[in-house]
């Protein structure tokens, strides 16, 4: 119980060292909200008002234990353009953000572990060959890069899909998979190789344990000796790959979405920072912090429970 009691308390530490980070940094930003808010013909009574209205005359860290308070509390503030709380604004976006990512780690899991596994029990072989020189190719453009070669070939040149994502409010983005097929393929292929290289990785150490080994020699048919020896060791890596492949998608997700006007947390980010609208940006830097912290908590403990001897050597 010792081993997930620190990973808690590791995680927790880094949440907390993240809220501390952004809230400082997000309020030494240029520019003065206030006078954003009411124009520049605000007088020096109504700039004072609304200072402290917003709060903005405390010192930081009186803010900041108020904003961390109500993070506990799961109250993410309000925003300081249009005085909406931030939970509404975000939660659509929020949404449609990780259907669009879940969609991509699904897809790019599956495939890259078949070709990861069928690279990886052929090696040098012409599978493995073209897998690893096309994959590389695909991942070595950036991912606005690729979005935008997509939106050329399949939106302009073919008229196939759409090239902006425009969806429709009114139903849930999952059911409207025109609008997915683009910016889920520019995440699939912008992550597509660093799945496929480790799986295949993982499948040649365990195609080289002893007990593989001996079941070759002993004549096992190969298949037998990759369902019951290979695949099985090479299982907590797929739970490694797709955690780490999760965090790559939230980074990549956000240009994505700009390239494609896609509704995620991109253009929430994107409007929040042209504004200067500080509680939305702390919220999307929160949120996508504690699900990093998470998916890797959750993945530390996969790999605790599907690898026993690493959890013995510990």
């Amino acid at each position: 119980m010792a081993e997930p009691g620190r990973r808690l308390a590791e995680a927790v530490a880094v949440v907390l060292g993240v809220s501390v980070l952004v809230f400082v940094a997000t309020s030494a930003l240029p520019g003065d909200i206030v006078r954003a808010r009411l124009g520049p013909y605000a007088t020096a009574e109504q700039l004072r008002a609304e200072r402290v209205r917003l709060g903005l005359d405390q010192p930081v860290w009186e803010r900041y234990g108020h904003w961390l308070g109500g993070l506990l509390r799961g109250d993410l503030g309000r925003s300081q353009t249009n005085d909406l709380p931030v939970t509404t604004l975000l939660s659509r976006p929020f949404v449609n953000s990780l259907t669009l990512a879940a969609v991509a780690l699904l897809v790019v899991t599956v495939l890259g572990t078949v070709a990861g596994v069928l690279a990886g029990l052929r090696p040098g072989g012409l599978a493995d060959r073209v897998l690893l020189v096309g994959s590389l190719t695909v991942s070595a453009i950036p991912a606005f890069v690729t979005a935008a070669l997509l939106v050329a070939l399949f939106a302009v040149r073919l008229h196939w899909l759409p090239a902006l994502a425009l969806v429709d409010p009114r139903h849930p983005v999952i059911l409207q998979p025109r609008l997915l097929a683009l910016p889920a393929t520019a995440l699939i292929l912008s992550t597509f190789a660093y799945v496929t290289r480790l799986i295949r990785a993982s499948v040649l150490d365990a195609a080289a344990t002893p007990w593989a080994l001996a079941a070759a020699l002993r004549g096992v048919p190969r298949w037998r000796v990759a369902t019951r020896h290979i695949l099985p060791a090479a299982l907590p890596v797929v739970c490694q790959a797709a955690a780490l492949t999760s965090i790559a998608l939230v980074t990549s997700v956000v240009v994505v979405e700009i390239v494609f006007s896609y509704p995620g947390i991109g253009g929430a980010l994107q409007t929040a920072v042209s504004q200067r609208d500080v509680p939305v940006i702390q919220a999307v830097t929160v949120v996508v912090a504690v699900f990093v912290v998470t998916v890797n908590a959750l993945a530390d403990a996969a790999m605790y429970l599907l690898a026993p001897k690493s959890r013995r050597s510990r």
